[in-house]
């Protein structure tokens, strides 16, 4: 009797075992979610996993996404922003709510980084009172540190003037938009962070 306790006790931590080992991690989930939908590109379901699988915070971006020599290489962003920006069964506003968490706490930083940065300020620009909807379900802490990294980038330019008049044309939102050119101001240009 205990000979069949044991093998049974045995059997069932192995399969706890196995079972664990082939959970994946969240980037290969990404990978995964990201095959299936380049085999599908217009399966619904399988646009809708990609889009659950993509990074949620910006040091889950960095993970996939920026070079780092202690870790494995890093994902393709291109394809995977392509695919991302393409995504038909995703609505804008989810789109921009994930970007929108990407950027929190987030820094300007080349390439993968600045890429998603981009694809937002792309989407705000297209419609600014949707931006504003959005940016408006936030406290404040974290609209500043939305608007702080959507300002930084290396040097001054014409483009960040452009983008603030736009925004600031949208109509209401006078707290959210004190909150936007403060930020403006304080961080336009600028850098607070170095790799």
């Amino acid at each position: 009797m205990r000979t069949i306790l044991l093998s049974l006790l045995l059997l069932g931590s192995s399969s706890v075992l196995g079972a664990q080992q082939q959970e994946l991690t969240p980037r290969q989930q990404l990978e995964r979610a990201y095959a299936e939908l380049r085999a599908q590109p217009t399966d619904s379901l399988k646009q809708r996993a990609f889009f659950q699988a993509y990074p949620e915070t910006f040091t889950e971006l960095q993970e996939c996404f920026a070079f780092n020599r202690f870790k494995p290489e890093e994902l393709d962003y291109t394809a995977y922003l392509d695919l991302f920006r393409k995504m038909n069964f995703v609505s804008v506003e989810e789109k921009m709510e994930r970007l929108f968490s990407l950027m929190v706490c987030g820094y300007w930083q080349a390439d993968a980084t600045c890429m998603h940065f981009d694809l937002m300020r792309e989407l705000m620009l297209e419609d600014p009172e949707r931006t504003f909807a959005l940016v408006s379900k936030e406290n404040k802490a974290r609209q500043i540190l939305f608007w702080q990294c959507f300002w930084q980038e290396p040097e001054v330019t014409g483009y960040q003037a452009q983008r603030m008049l736009t925004l600031r044309q949208a109509k209401g939102y006078e707290a959210e938009k004190r909150i936007m050119l403060a930020a403006y101001e304080d961080f336009r240009g600028v850098l607070p962070v170095v790799d």
